[in-house]
Order: C-alpha cells, then sequence, then structure tokens
C-alpha cells in the first residue's frame, strides 16, 4: 500500500500537485528509512565493539601473563644465584679454617714443590701431611708410621680450581684458587668465587723446593 501512495505522489509532483498526505507519507518513511537504518549500524557497531573489547582483553591478559612469568622467572634465577655465592662463601671459610691450623700452628716446615703441592713437617715428628688439588678438589694426605690416609678440604658440590700456594717470605705464602658451584656433577654457569688467603707460619718455615 505504501508503494502504490509513494508512486501518486510523485505522479502528482510531476504535474505540479503536492497534497498534504504526499508530506506526511515521505516523512513516515524517511523516519522509518531513519530508524531502521540507525537501529541496524546500532547492532552491528555495537557487536563489532564487543567483539574489538573481547580481543583486547585477551592480547592485555596475555602480556600480563607474561610479565609474571618473567618476573617469577628472574626471581628465582636471581635467588638461586644468590644461594650459590652463598654456598661458595663458606666452601672458602671452610677451605680457609683447615689450612689456618695446618699451615699456621700444625707445620715445623712447608716445602712448595714444583707440581705446587705442599710438604709439611708437622709438630707431630711422625705425622707429615701433603696438600695437593686433584680433579677439582683440594686434599690433605697424611702419613704416619701407621700408615696413609686422605681426607677431602673442600664441601661436596664445589669444585677447586687452579690452585696456587706460592711462597712470600721464609715465614708466609699466599694460597688462591677459583671456587666454582658445581650440581649434578656439572659447574653451574657464572656460579664462581676467587679466593685468596695469606698464611703465616707460627712454628716454622716456608722452603721454595719449585725446580
Amino acid at each position: 500500500m505504501l508503494t502504490k501512495a509513494a508512486g501518486s505522489c510523485a505522479l502528482w509532483w510531476k504535474q505540479g500537485r503536492e497534497p498534504s498526505c504526499c508530506r506526511a507519507l515521505w516523512l513516515r518513511l524517511t523516519l522509518k528509512h531513519s530508524v531502521f537504518g540507525w537501529g541496524w549500524k546500532a547492532a552491528h557497531g555495537q557487536r563489532g565493539f564487543l567483539l574489538l573489547e573481547y580481543v583486547f582483553s585477551l592480547a592485555a591478559g596475555a602480556v600480563l601473563a607474561a610479565l609474571v612469568c618473567t618476573g617469577l622467572g628472574r626471581t628465582a634465577l636471581s635467588w638461586q644465584r644468590l644461594q650459590e655465592q652463598l654456598v661458595l662463601q663458606q666452601a672458602g671459610g671452610y677451605m680457609q679454617s683447615l689450612l689456618e691450623r695446618q699451615l699456621g700452628y700444625n707445620a715445623t716446615a712447608v716445602r712448595i714443590q714444583s707440581t705446587g703441592d705442599l710438604k709439611l713437617d708437622t709438630i707431630m715428628g711422625n705425622k707429615k701431611l701433603l696438600l695437593y688439588c686433584r680433579n677439582g678438589g683440594l686434599y690433605m694426605q697424611t702419613t704416619t708410621g701407621n700408615g696413609k690416609g686422605t681426607n677431602p678440604l673442600f664441601m661436596t658440590g664445589v669444585e677447586v680450581r687452579q690452585w696456587q700456594a706460592p711462597k712470600l717470605s721464609g715465614y708466609s705464602l699466599r694460597s688462591s684458587c677459583t671456587l666454582t658451584h658445581a650440581q649434578g656433577g656439572q659447574r653451574s654457569k657464572g656460579a664462581q668465587r676467587q679466593w685468596e688467603q695469606i698464611y703465616y707460619c707460627y712454628n716454622g718455615e716456608v722452603f721454595d723446593e719449585e725446580g
């Protein structure tokens, strides 16, 4: 019916006539078309907005999760490195106390070998000591009238590398090495600590037999 009325109105406009009903009809058609078009665009625009919002939410969640995981990973790595450094510090203190007791108080003579090993005569005449570094460990071999025995001077999980003990004077020497943290038989990357200490032989002398 609206189509026929629209056709009649168009015919009357061509003939130069414009009845009031035509103005009302065109107003109704215009309003209907405008309202329908606006509703269609609004509905589709709202649907697109919700989808875009959902995508942005997913992207923001993924970025936030990545940041959290990265932060936790760095924190765990820093905590592990701190623990490794504490272990190396304890190992260095343990070695220092043992060497200080043997070199500083029990030795009556310290002979530095060409291999870097240290032969010690002790206040107990029949007891001889040999300090040497082999295969990532520092050892002390004890020789008495009853036989020989070897004890480690390092802590489990720590490797001793580049052991040196040169003579400083007739009564002192400087010991140095590199301590490396090891787990599962493998050295950990970057977990190293340089260790150095000067020892004074209060009850004897230091002899350099190198060469």
